[in-house]
């Protein structure tokens, strides 16, 4: 596996940085003071510690109309959740001495362990902006880096660990559901007429009792004023899988009208297993979200948007399970819904290669 780094991005950020330097040697504190807090970013990321990979970087700093330590410390926290070890070997330490500032350019070989067991290698480069605060050498901002291996699909990792440290926008948009809900095929209770809308978890697949659950989501893309995106990416937090993984998920569009509940009073359109709109029989991406709970599943839906984005009716999507399931043992996987307490955790469609898109 090897890591691509956005190499036309990367070479903007280069340019614009070595423009602006007046090269000189750092003092020999300088040097090793920043070399030691790399050290502690280093052996963050290899602890998959989380305080530890985050004690370099400044916490209130603002740059490129991005809050830095936030933006970093969440993708730091993807990059947990997908693998499970991490070793960074660096080979190369570059510095630069700006005005107030302090560049430095980091090359790493990188051995690593997905959380589905497959072991990688690869080779990235870190940029880091360097500031003093409080008597103290601390990072400002940190390079966008794209970890896609080469002979894989966009599914098997999308992480930006950091921002740029150029003038590079975030040409990205993130997305909240404004629906999502279950159906449930459970007949003899009557909860295939139920709506459960304002449910926490949302789940899709199949139950021991042979029953089905499917999921339904939809996003608002009025506001998205373009004719197709780069990448469309749907992120869903896992947060448990009942019985086993042997059943894969599929997201179909949505071709019929249906609303989550807008309330006690029930209205034709609202959804339900016996009351579920029309939808396309073949599915536009499968995924398994696994056995490992407590974690984000990232789903490219690129094909899909960009269909809704060309004028096609956007009715939403259906997360549902695939296959022959009557021979098929139980797999059910939960996710947290828009209703759940912790917002950070809600599913998200996030939307890149907006040019006209300025972050706030």
């Amino acid at each position: 596996m090897t890591i691509i780094l956005n190499m036309d991005r990367l070479r903007l950020i280069t340019v614009s940085l070595l423009f602006f330097m007046s090269v000189s040697s750092l003092c020999a504190f300088e040097n090793s003071e920043i070399k030691a807090r790399l050290v502690s970013f280093e052996k963050g990321l290899a602890a998959r510690d989380i305080n530890l990979t985050m004690e370099p970087f400044e916490k209130g700093v603002v740059w490129q109309g991005l809050e830095t330590y936030p933006y970093v410390k969440e993708n730091a926290t993807e990059l947990f959740d997908y693998y499970k070890s991490i070793r960074l070997h660096r080979r190369y330490l570059r510095f630069s001495k700006l005005e107030q500032r302090i560049s430095t350019v980091a090359d790493y070989q990188v051995e690593a362990e997905t959380e589905q067991g497959k072991l990688v290698n690869f080779n990235t480069s870190f940029i880091f902006l360097w500031e003093k605060r409080e008597n103290l050498w601390q990072i400002i901002a940190i390079n966008p880096i794209v970890m896609t291996p080469v002979e894989s699909t966009f599914e098997d990792d999308l992480k930006k660990v950091g921002l740029s440290a150029g003038t590079q926008k975030d040409n990205s948009r993130h997305l909240s559901p404004v629906a999502d809900t279950s159906v449930y095929a459970d007949f003899d209770n009557n909860n295939d007429r139920t709506n459960w809308g304002k449910e926490n978890i949302l789940v899709a697949g199949w139950s021991s009792d042979g029953k089905e659950k499917r999921i339904y989501l939809k996003f608002d893309l009025s506001g998205v004023k373009a004719k197709k995106v780069d990448k469309a990416i749907l992120k869903l937090y896992h947060n448990r899988t009942g019985g086993s993984d042997d059943i894969d998920l599929g997201i179909h569009r949505v071709s019929g009208l249906w609303i989550e509940s807008p309330g006690d009073h029930k209205l034709p359109t609202e959804i339900s297993w016996s009351g579920q709109p029309s939808f396309d029989p073949d599915p536009a991406v499968e995924f398994n979200p696994g056995l490992d709970a407590n974690r984000w599943i990232v789903v490219d839906i690129t094909t899909l948007v960009n269909r809704w984005l060309s004028g096609e009716p956007n009715n939403g999507l259906v997360i549902k399970a695939e296959g022959n399931l009557d021979k098929m043992p139980e797999s059910q996987y939960g996710f947290y819904s828009r209703e759940y307490v912790q917002a950070d955790k809600h599913p998200i469609l996030i939307l890149s290669g907006l040019p006209d898109f300025k972050s706030k």
